[in-house]
């Protein structure tokens, strides 16, 4: 007898672990689920238990233990939100994002709400996007970036980072708002405007990547 959320919850660590090709390939072998379960049953067993439960035998035999489980549905939510868009929600209002899709897929989006308020987090070739519906968010372009938000009325801070490292760039979209100041790693900065956002070179993206800060 298997637990049904044991490979779900395998893809998220696998994530988690930076093994993103590793977590992709068992991903890709329950993404039919949800078109052909009704519901994700607690425990599965593949054996033929026919001779023990005769009303089996017209499901080959099949049988489930327990009744429907919501644990193990929701596992296969946080594949995707903890797992794929590694969203990373802290009880001080903070939030993260990253970008964990195989260089050869498409773009991927979701919409993820928190604390009153809905990010749209979208990863593609050209970089990783995290917009609040209230215009506040970022660009890093960098494909396998990673995104941390801390916000508040009188200043925005955002970690970037990226797995493989280097220099980057990142917009910073401040949803109509003005500020005064900007730093990078506390080092004072005069950043550049284009195309409606504020942006910034960043030196380095590795480890813990770079600290952008704005004051109003």
């Amino acid at each position: 007898m298997s637990y049904s959320g044991d490979s779900p919850q395998l893809v998220a660590d696998l994530y988690q672990a930076g093994l993103t090709a590793e977590a992709w390939k068992v991903l890709e072998r329950i993404l039919w689920w949800p078109e052909h379960l009704a519901v994700y049953p607690q425990g599965i067993a593949n054996d033929d238990y026919s001779s023990r439960f005769p009303e089996s035998k017209r499901f080959g035999g099949r049988v489930t233990a327990g009744r429907t489980n919501v644990i193990s549905g929701c596992v296969g939510v946080e594949a995707i939100v903890r797992g794929l868009f590694g969203v990373e929600p802290e009880r001080d209002g903070s939030v993260g994002f990253a970008a964990r899709r195989l260089p050869g897929d498409g773009p991927m989006a979701l919409a993820y709400p928190f604390r009153g308020r809905t990010w749209t987090v979208t990863q593609r070739h050209e970089g990783l996007d995290a917009l609040r519906n209230d215009g506040i968010g970022a660009t890093l372009w960098r494909e396998d970036g990673a995104l941390w938000f801390c916000i508040k009325p009188e200043m925005i801070i955002i970690r970037a980072s990226a797995r493989s490292g280097g220099p980057g760039r990142l917009g910073v979209s401040t949803g109509g708002q003005s500020w005064t100041s900007a730093s990078v790693n506390g080092k004072v900065v005069v950043p550049i405007r284009i195309g409606g956002q504020i942006v910034f070179d960043l030196p380095e993206l590795a480890g813990q990547g770079a600290n952008i800060q704005l004051e109003k």
